[in-house]
């Protein structure tokens, strides 16, 4: 009996060896190099197509993606694909064979393609990881809480279920990436005494680990914004990360980390010097209406006369393609930096006029304010704007400011 057991045992494992070698399909999908050869590839293999297949048909897919630049991403074009439809209904019926990576993988690279929550594979997935949250490895429950994150999930049973976890086993923990991203998303459960051992231990991974990501600094930062909490050895400690590393303060970045300090009301000269120089750097490269408005606001109140002038001329030249959103932003910025030019007050305004009824009373507001500080004369838009705002509250505080709006 026990020869038989041991002969048994061998051919199973030789058997499960041989499955995973000879696996060509999977070979064939990690040979790849379009979407269009995953879709032909599951289209002609529905049936044969397992858990492993489908989470891995789903990476590749979201890989490609990261690899282009955002404006040639074609999110869209995969996500209504009949095929992309297939691999979601295919990764629902397979999520009980998922291992814990795949199942969190799958959660993960679908939402990538901003497939909605209340879609019922996302809901199913993120049921079957609730059940097996307490066998999650740390990397795991990380990116599982990013995906709740994703999903506006702050304040749930499930959310402080996480915390627990983490409260449970923070001394674990030694990578910053888990660190950084579990306090993020977990930032709206956390007690005054928890939140106090979250920030020592990120003050102890910073200045412990060999390599310190920029992105890992940027959630400490967003993590003290969202408790409101303004410490600053942990703010110096990521500043000294995000001028460590340069190359990683672009556009973006610097417009996000300028929001966080603004909100922590945090101030540090050689950090202003080095992103005011970056930014100047790439004004004649910002050749896009979306580019433009966000250096055109982060840089504008912050710049000299001779770099103000140079952000007036270029704004001139692109102010009637900017959107809604990107109008707002720059008379913001046109109010902050006390511009006098009275050609692109006069453009914005004309601009601002056309898109009044897609803004929220807060933000019609805020129109109102600026253009009042930048003298704007145009008497049309303001009896718009009074129209618009006629019973709001947020009237009151500006009403009697200016006869325009009397």
């Amino acid at each position: 009996m026990l020869c038989l057991r041991h002969i048994y045992s061998f051919a199973l494992r030789r058997c499960q060896f041989r499955t995973l070698s000879s696996d060509t399909l999977l070979s064939q999908l990690n040979s790849c190099t379009t979407e269009d050869q995953v879709f032909d590839l599951v289209g002609k293999n529905k049936a044969k197509l397992s858990e492993k297949h489908v989470g891995s048909a789903i990476s590749l897919l979201w890989k490609f993606q990261k690899e282009k630049s955002y404006l040639l991403r074609n999110i869209d074009y995969v996500k209504n694909h009949c095929q992309f439809l297939t691999l979601r209904i295919l990764a629902e019926n397979k999520i009980e064979f998922m291992d814990n990576d795949l199942l969190v993988d799958t959660l993960y690279n679908v939402m990538r393609f901003t497939v909605e929550a209340h879609d019922s594979l996302v809901q199913e997935l993120v049921m079957e990881a609730w059940r097996r949250l307490e066998r999650f490895s740390l990397p795991n429950l990380s990116k599982f809480a990013m995906c709740l994150n994703d999903q506006h999930i702050y304040f749930s049973p499930l959310t402080g279920k996480i915390a627990d976890i983490v409260n449970k086993n923070l001394d674990s923990i030694q990578d910053t990436r888990v660190l950084s991203v579990l306090m993020v998303s977990i930032s709206s459960v956390t007690s005054h005494s928890f939140q106090k051992r979250l920030i020592k231990k990120a003050e102890v991974l910073l200045e412990t680990a060999n390599v310190i990501h920029f992105n890992h600094a940027r959630r400490m930062v967003q993590f003290l914004r969202n408790i409101r909490q303004t410490y600053r050895p942990l703010l110096e400690k990521c500043n000294k990360v995000f001028l460590d590393n340069p190359s990683q303060l672009d556009l973006d970045n610097i417009s996000i980390l300028l929001g966080l300090y603004q909100s922590l009301q945090f101030n540090n000269t050689e950090f202003r010097l080095v992103i005011k120089q970056k930014l100047t750097e790439i004004i004649d490269d910002c050749n896009n209406p979306v580019s433009f408005a966000k250096l055109f606001a982060t840089l504008g109140p912050m710049a000299g006369p001779e770099v103000k002038e140079r952000l007036i001329a270029t704004a001139l030249l692109v102010v009637e393609e900017f959107n809604c959103q990107q109008a707002l932003i720059v008379v913001e910025a046109m109010e902050e930096m006390e511009c006098r030019n009275s050609h692109l007050i006069q453009k914005i305004a004309s601009l601002l006029h056309k898109y009044l009824d897609k803004y929220k009373p807060i933000e019609l507001a805020k129109i109102t304010q600026a253009l009042l500080l930048l003298h704007c004369q145009d008497t049309e838009l303001y009896t718009k704007l009074r129209q618009l705002l006629a019973g709001s509250i947020l009237l009151e505080s500006i009403l009697f400011s200016s006869p325009l709006l009397l």
